[in-house]
């Protein structure tokens, strides 16, 4: 699985497995490390230290994307916990639009509203008043959106 992560909306449940993945990768290379330098084999990725020096050296780019991810969970629990039952999370440049999206959903405008009406609504200003629902959480310098709880 490639990373989830992407400038428009994503699945926080995506982001749980690609974690998962990242977990399961490390543990493979830890224990070919483990049988070039006798290191126990191990199952659990509890005991693996990522700071070992020959991990790093070997693996860096694993081990850093982990470790970037991993924060990135954290901040996202944070705001919501129910980051396994599923959560969307919504990019800084597509959250106006996703908006727009909720307002017709929630029934406050219809698809069959004439555009004389919807091109003068201030989705600035909707939007502005919708992200007192949300909470913001950053990743490799792009903010994204997801609901609170």
């Amino acid at each position: 699985m490639n990373n989830p992560i992407n400038k428009e909306v994503f699945d926080s449940r995506d982001l749980v497995e690609y974690m998962v993945e990242l977990k399961q990768d490390i543990i493979e290379i830890w224990n070919e490390l483990g049988e070039e330098f006798g290191w126990e084999y191990v199952d659990d990725f509890e005991d693996i230290d990522l700071d070992n020096v020959i991990l790093v050296d070997r693996a860096p780019d694993t081990v850093e994307e982990y470790k970037q991810i991993k924060q990135f969970v954290d901040d996202i629990e944070e705001v919501n916990r129910d980051i396994d039952y599923g959560v969307t999370l919504i990019h800084d440049d597509m959250f106006t639009d996703s908006c727009k999206q909720e307002v017709e959903e929630c029934g406050y405008i219809s698809g069959s509203t004439p555009s004389w009406i919807t091109d003068h609504i201030d989705w600035d200003g909707v939007t502005s008043e919708m992200k007192a629902d949300y909470g913001e959480v950053w990743y490799d310098h792009n903010k994204y959106y997801l609901l609170k709880n």
